[in-house]
């Protein structure tokens, strides 16, 4: 099967929501991420979203990235937020693709870094990255904040 990268469109979001759906149900939590909210981040200035549509024109892969100015590193640089392949179609080189595409388009966009976060637990999606020349540099800590 032949895939295409290429950037997201607005009617690519009911896939986008599904796919995301799907990475986040493998870390056993939930989201609340709808068509709306996908739409109004492919519409924000330096959001993007790199999609695999396969040759029946499915999405079946994507990856989420901002650009932003950073004072630690002196520049602009590029958050990596996502990148998940439908399980059927893993192991094709499609992360690879996706996540080199990426890389390219920081270089051109005039990135000097690109940060990504994975869990401690996903070792697969460590060792990937590292694959590609990503080195751990830390630890992330966060906090959920609720509405209210």
């Amino acid at each position: 099967m032949n895939y295409k990268i290429r950037f997201a469109i607005l009617e690519d979001a009911p896939e986008i929501v599904r796919l995301i759906k799907e990475l986040v149900n493998l870390s056993g939590n939930k989201t609340t991420l709808n068509e709306e909210l996908v739409k109004d981040y492919l519409q924000t200035p330096d959001h993007h979203i790199l999609v695999a549509q396969s040759s029946t024109g499915s999405v079946v892969g994507l990856t989420s990235y901002m650009y932003r100015k950073n004072l630690q590193h002196n520049g602009r640089i590029c958050q990596l937020d996502d990148l998940v392949v439908n399980w059927g179609h893993q192991n094709r080189g499609l992360g690879s693709a996706l996540l080199q595409q990426v890389i390219k388009n920081s270089r051109q966009a005039g990135c000097v870094a690109i940060l990504l976060v994975t869990s401690k637990e996903n070792q697969a999606a460590q060792r990937f990255v590292k694959q590609h020349g990503f080195v751990d540099g830390g630890l992330l800590m966060d906090q959920h904040l609720t509405k209210g």
